[in-house]
C-alpha cells in the first residue's frame, strides 16, 4: 500500500496527476488480493456495462440539434415582445396613507401591543352591565 500523505484532494495542487496517480496505486493494491473467480465476474460485468453503454449512445446530430432549438427559443423570447409593440408601463401602486398613518403612531402602536391584555380584560368584566 502506499502512503496515504500522498492522497489528496482534487484541486489543492496545480497538478492533478499525482493525486490521480496515488488513487491509481491504492485501487490496485486492492485488485491484487482479490481471487481469480472474483475478478472474472469482475471483468464480465465491465465488459456487459461497455457493451451496454456502446448500444445507448445518442446520435452525433442530437447535440446540435439541442443547440439550435435552445438558440431558437431565447431568440423568440428576446424579439417577441418587441414584435408585440406592447410598451406599457403598468400603473404605479397608490401608497397606502392610512398605513403610513398607522405605523406613524407611536401611541397606537402601544394599544396593539396590549390587545391580549385588552382582550383578557373583557373576558374578566361582568356582562350584566
Amino acid at each position: 500500500m502506499s502512503d496515504r500523505n500522498d492522497i489528496r484532494a482534487p484541486g489543492t495542487e496545480p497538478d492533478d496527476s499525482r493525486w490521480i496517480d496515488a488513487a491509481r496505486r491504492e485501487l490496485d493494491a486492492g485488485v491484487g488480493d482479490l481471487d481469480a473467480v472474483t475478478l472474472g465476474r469482475l471483468n464480465r460485468a465491465r465488459q456487459a456495462a461497455l457493451e451496454a453503454a456502446r448500444g445507448r449512445r445518442a446520435p452525433r446530430w442530437l447535440g446540435p440539434a439541442f443547440a439550435a432549438g435552445a438558440c431558437a427559443a431565447l431568440a423568440l423570447v428576446a424579439v417577441l415582445p418587441i414584435m408585440r409593440g406592447n410598451t406599457e408601463i403598468a400603473p404605479p401602486v397608490p401608497a397606502a396613507g392610512a398605513d403610513l398613518e398607522l405605523l406613524a403612531a407611536a401611541d397606537e402602536l402601544e394599544l396593539y401591543e396590549d390587545l391580549e391584555f385588552y382582550a383578557w380584560l373583557e373576558t374578566q368584566q361582568p356582562s350584566g352591565g
